[in-house]
């Protein structure tokens, strides 16, 4: 313990009711060293997550070894965009095992000073395999694989098992003016009620969002308070997705 009472480190353990409590035989309990920053990967991959601690005072790198036996299984998966930005940071993932749907977020900038592994992890339990995959990129387009195995790495490269054109068609969609400094104006052509506007920018963050409720008339989104860069307008609409690049000066 620190001098205030605290606990120098602690592992807190989800007991699988959203309750967690500091681990008793956690393996950090003699932990003493002056830290300020951490990384999470799977440096055997095992599919055991370890973890890399970088100490102060010009102390060694502490390495934290999983050693947990387990009979569970994993899946890791790295993206590689191709349309979208290079790592695939901001895509959402989607995984089907039977009745169970897992969901992932692919971040850059997870903590203070450290950057974990660019491979998401899942743990499927008992399952041996995955009845599907889904990517959802940042420009739109959706990739599935189906029936994967379980405990190995999948690397899923942007445009390489499109689910469908459909969902990443922008022939229905134009913006202008691109570049803008005060105001985007877009026209999209749909049937559905309700469509959500979002502007993402290029981590994945959302900047904006608006629900509109007609589609009949130009549409505008003030952009005078967003930082001049590169964004992403997206148009959704229940499972279809529009991603059409922007410019803000």
């Amino acid at each position: 313990d620190g001098d205030d009472g605290r606990l120098s480190n602690a592992l807190y353990i989800n007991d699988g009711l959203g309750n967690y409590n500091v681990a008793t035989e956690s393996g950090f309990e003699d932990d003493d060293k002056i830290s300020y920053s951490n990384a999470v990967g799977d440096i055997e991959n095992d599919g055991l997550q370890d973890i890399v601690v970088v100490n102060a005072e010009n102390a060694p790198v502490s390495l934290w070894s999983n050693k947990t036996v387990t009979d569970n299984n994993w899946l890791k998966i790295k993206l590689q965009g191709t349309t979208s930005n290079r790592m695939g940071i901001g895509s959402r993932i989607k995984i089907g095992e039977d009745d169970n749907i897992y969901h992932g977020y692919t971040l850059c900038g997870e903590g203070y000073m450290n950057q974990n592994s660019s491979a998401e992890f899942f743990g499927i339990g008992q399952a041996s395999n995955v009845d599907y995959i889904e990517i959802h990129w940042l420009s739109g387009m959706i990739d599935r694989i189906e029936n994967i195995t379980a405990n190995q790495t999948i690397t899923i490269v942007e445009g390489s098992n499109p689910l469908s054109t459909e969902s990443f068609n922008t022939t229905n969609f134009s913006v202008y003016p691109n570049p803008a400094t005060l105001n985007i104006n877009f026209t999209y052509t749909s049937n559905q009620q309700i469509i959500t506007a979002y502007i993402i920018d290029i981590q994945g963050k959302v900047i904006k969002e608006r629900n509109l409720d007609t589609l009949d008339q130009e549409q505008r989104i003030d952009v005078s308070d967003i930082a001049s860069g590169v964004y992403f307008l997206s148009l959704s609409e229940e499972d279809k997705t529009t991603v059409k690049k922007i410019v803000i000066q």
